[in-house]
């Protein structure tokens, strides 16, 4: 009878990990505080082994840089989502009531992480600040690219498209900042509808009739 051999993998990290470690870890930084949360915290916490940490990430840096990055994604694919839609779009109010929902969810989806930027992302060091920079500029990039569209269009009054960006995006996460600290007592579908009647009047969003 032959003996069976069962090889076995190693080194591939589970995927339901990476999750579970980021989770840890944001939820530890703001009961703790970034720099005084070890490695040893997280994957207590966690409940996994150590070596399991360095097969996703170097260090905590790294951790929060990746997790940055995911949520940069998801807030880029709305305004690329807002831009595809608009030259289809006659209810351009409604269009972009749909963009700050999108925005303001996503930003619910992940609030331990938005609490965390928020509260000290800025401080933890110049690699994540330069990153969080970069991502701020992409998105106002892609928020830039929309109002540009809808200017050239003539359904959006002619201005800056750059510092129409920059107003809307900083009044979102505004108002979003001070939802997640308990200041504002309203549904998330409420806070984007208000948000875009104020960044629409704003930006003077002509009658499509």
């Amino acid at each position: 009878m032959k003996n069976h051999i069962v090889k076995k993998k190693i080194g591939r990290p589970r995927s339901d990990h990476k999750p579970l470690l980021t989770q840890s870890a944001i939820s530890l930084f703001l009961e703790k505080g970034f720099h005084q949360t070890r490695i040893e915290d997280i994957i207590h916490k966690a409940e996994i082994g150590k070596g399991t940490f360095y097969l996703y990430f170097q260090n905590k840096e790294q951790l929060v840089l990746d997790a940055l990055q995911s949520l940069a994604l998801e807030l880029r694919e709305t305004f690329d989502w807002v831009h595809m839609e608009m030259p289809e779009e006659s209810n351009l109010e409604e269009l972009f009531h749909k963009e700050a929902l999108k925005i303001v969810s996503t930003l619910e989806k992940n609030q331990e992480l938005a609490r965390f930027l928020f509260k000290e992302g800025r401080s933890v060091g110049q690699e994540i600040d330069q990153q969080l920079n970069q991502y701020y500029l992409s998105i106002v990039e892609q928020a830039e690219n929309t109002y540009a569209l809808g200017m050239h269009m003539g359904i959006l009054e002619r201005g800056d498209p750059r510092v129409s960006a920059m107003c809307v995006l900083g009044s979102v996460l505004q108002v979003f900042h001070y939802y997640l600290e308990g200041q504002l007592k309203l549904e998330t579908k409420e806070i984007a509808k208000l948000v875009t009647q104020f960044c629409l009047r704003g930006l003077g969003l002509k009658s499509m009739t």
